[in-house]
């Protein structure tokens, strides 16, 4: 047992569940090819053509800033990627991913070396409660949307974790503080939820720090207010207050809260179920009341980021992604509130147990899913290379049809099947050089 627990805290044993998460995070991606709106974001929507450089795509920005939404930097990384092999991205993106989880284990573990223990729950629960699981953390468009949403916003509430946790300051010299600044505009500019909620966090952290220490660190608030400043030039974009005008209305706001709700109970019910077992069981066993109250912030945040969207123009099941991460969180925080108690250990036991049969069974079905996926995708382009040998230039081709929500496939269209003159079809069309495509 002794042995048991020494692994459980091993960097060594850290350093090789972080390689095989990114290494299984990698295969996915190698998995997964681009996927419906990956076709649109290839092209420039100044040119209609394929983007040529870095300068491209800030013109792309510009005109996308009119006509799709204010998303200009998280869409300016999804170009930039396309300039590269998808290769790249398939790295970086794995990287992310294995970033996130343990970020995610860290701040759960107050800002301390996460056990190998609190990491695996973190990596099986973003596996099992992520909705769509392919489209946030696989398709392409989608990840640097809301995976690299949460990644930055997990970066931005870091400095205010630790110093409610080890009254410090990580970013003690003037440059770690500018820089920081300058990238508080940008994450309050990047995506709608986690750039309002993750400044919402840091502002409870700084409030609760004032009452439990009567101090307060002027620099800390700067970011806040920058990110505050960079979300408001989101929501200021020409095509978001376009949006946003046409989906104000009374009966449409009812609709989006009903449909908040809805959604709130498919994918997050079972979460805060076990959320507040942990938080009764943890206040019941007297344990570390400042990570249970923190806990409580973030299942409060994950029910403020759900209800956000009924501001929203639409609600697919993708944008429920932060929602259910920082159930997750609250989850993860709350459990390792809990003493050394064996009734505490026991549960975080039977809870592990629960979800490892979870795990096992759907990353089965769901890599089968994603390998199934991707050979009817490299069937298809067998069919277009002997097409466009045989000098066939408007081509009829088989729809993939999705059989796992793990896969990038599922709940994104992957071709229309009835006209050619649409998207994705046109700008597939551009893709692969020929006249035109239709789906069937």
């Amino acid at each position: 047992m002794e042995r048991l627990e020494a692994a459980n805290r091993s960097k060594k044993t850290l350093w090789a569940l972080a390689a095989v998460i990114f290494l299984f995070a990698l295969a996915l991606n190698f998995l997964t090819p681009y996927v419906a709106d990956d076709y649109v974001y290839r092209l420039g929507f100044h040119t209609k053509k394929e983007l040529t450089g870095v300068l491209d795509v800030a013109k792309s920005m510009y005109v996308h800033s009119y006509r799709m939404n204010g998303r200009v930097v998280s869409h300016f990384f999804g170009q930039l990627f396309m300039l590269w092999p998808k290769a790249i991205f398939n790295i970086v993106n794995s990287a992310v991913i294995t970033a996130l989880l343990f970020l995610m284990s860290y701040l759960a573990s107050g800002c301390r070396r996460p056990t190998a223990f609190t990491v695996l729950c973190a990596a099986m629960a973003f596996w099992v409660g992520c909705p769509v699981f392919g489209q946030v953390a696989l398709w392409q468009l989608g990840s640097v949307n809301y995976l690299w949403g949460l990644f930055f916003g997990i970066i931005f509430i870091l400095p205010y974790f630790f110093r409610f946790f080890h009254e410090k300051d990580p970013l003690d010299r003037t440059w770690k503080r500018i820089l920081f600044s300058i990238f508080s505009f940008f994450f309050g500019f990047y995506v709608e939820i986690m750039s309002f909620i993750a400044p919402f966090i840091a502002a409870v952290l700084v409030i609760s720090y004032y009452f439990k220490k009567k101090t307060l660190k002027t620099w800390l608030i700067v970011p806040i207010i920058l990110s505050a400043a960079g979300y408001l030039a989101l929501m200021s974009m020409p095509a978001e207050l376009a949006a946003k005008q046409t989906s104000m209305s009374i009966t449409i706001l009812l609709k989006n809260f009903v449909k908040a709700t809805e959604m709130l109970k498919t994918y997050g019910f079972t979460l805060i179920i076990v959320w507040i077992a942990l938080e009764v069981l943890g206040f019941y066993l007297k344990g570390d009341r400042e990570r249970l109250l923190l806990s409580a912030v973030f299942a409060f945040s994950a029910v403020l980021a759900n209800y956000m969207l009924t501001f929203a123009a639409y609600y697919e099941p993708r944008c429920a992604c932060p929602a259910v991460m920082l159930l997750i969180m609250a989850c993860l925080t709350a459990g390792e509130g809990l003493s050394g108690e064996k009734l505490g250990k026991m549960v975080k036991n039977m809870l592990f147990f629960s979800l490892s049969l979870t795990f096992f069974f759907s990353a089965v079905t769901g890599c089968a899913g994603i390998f199934s996926d991707y050979s009817a995708y490299l069937a298809r382009e067998e069919q277009i290379i002997d097409a466009k040998q045989a000098g066939e230039t408007d081509l009829t081709l088989p729809v993939v049809h999705p059989t796992s929500p793990y896969s990038a496939f599922w709940g994104l269209l992957d071709l229309n099947t009835d006209t050619r003159d649409t998207w994705p079809n046109i700008q597939m069309s551009e893709y692969y050089g020929v006249d035109s495509i239709i789906g069937y």
